[in-house]
């Protein structure tokens, strides 16, 4: 029940992107409505096996963004939640879109299954890829090894040459530039949540100086500063309390 009024509140935060209007008309133009349809509908139960287990997780939904050859889920604060909630979240997608297959044998679900399990930011291949990263180094360097790949795969996909490819590549090189020029945005709002929200972490770590580069998910921060061992909160709590 609480799934079902959930899920009537998410219709208001759907957002279509502008480009659907420009596939829209070729697709009218060229008679494809009908394939078209078929390509959207596993769009749409691959990313509603993400939005029903977030719901169960309890996470907060800001934007779903249907793109023409796509979906993203933007969520709240999902950086600092826990690892294992973020991989059921993001691995139901392609089990629905399996699922879905197996009901109607959609001649596009093998297509765009591989296209999303490319590591290329923000297809659920790079989130993967992210969370393999995650357990083993910092946010930061996470990112910028996911981003790194990112742009070497889109590289490489630009000689294939197709005007839908390009669309589609061009979307997500914006997308992926933009998320660059806000990396230490977004690694600073992390330590902001953490701060605000004091979240409970079983593992510690020590490191050697404060860096925001060095923050890890998973693990409270005991920073060793002019001889001194001082909790992450602490820090935190210098940093931002003259904020709020």
């Amino acid at each position: 029940m609480v799934i079902f009024w959930t899920m009537k509140s998410i219709y208001k935060k759907i957002y279509f992107h502008p480009l659907i209007l420009i596939f829209a008309l070729i697709i009218i133009l060229t008679g494809n409505l009908k394939n078209y349809l078929l390509f959207i509908s596993i769009i749409l139960f691959h990313e509603l096996g993400h939005i029903l287990i977030s719901i169960i997780f309890r996470w907060k939904i800001n934007k779903i963004i249907i793109l023409p050859f796509g979906a993203i889920t933007n969520f709240e604060n999902s950086l600092n939640k826990p690892i294992y909630q973020e991989l059921l979240i993001l691995i139901m997608g392609p089990i629905f879109q399996i699922l879905y297959y197996h009901l109607t044998h959609n001649p596009y679900h093998y297509f765009l299954l591989f296209i999303n399990l490319l590591p290329i930011f923000p297809l659920d291949g790079s989130k993967l890829l992210m969370l393999f990263l995650n357990k083993i180094t910092s946010y930061y360097y996470s990112f910028t090894i996911v981003y790194t790949v990112s742009i070497i795969l889109i590289l490489r996909l630009l000689l294939f040459k197709n005007i839908v490819n390009y669309i589609m590549l061009l979307y997500l090189l914006t997308h992926l530039i933009k998320n660059i020029l806000l990396l230490k945005n977004t690694i600073i709002s992390i330590c902001f949540d953490r701060y605000k929200n004091r979240y409970k972490f079983n593992k510690h770590i020590f490191i050697k100086k404060f860096s925001y580069k060095k923050i890890r998910r998973d693990r409270y921060h005991f920073f060793i500063v002019d001889g001194k061992v001082t909790g992450e909160s602490e820090i935190f709590n210098k940093m931002f309390d003259k904020i709020r």
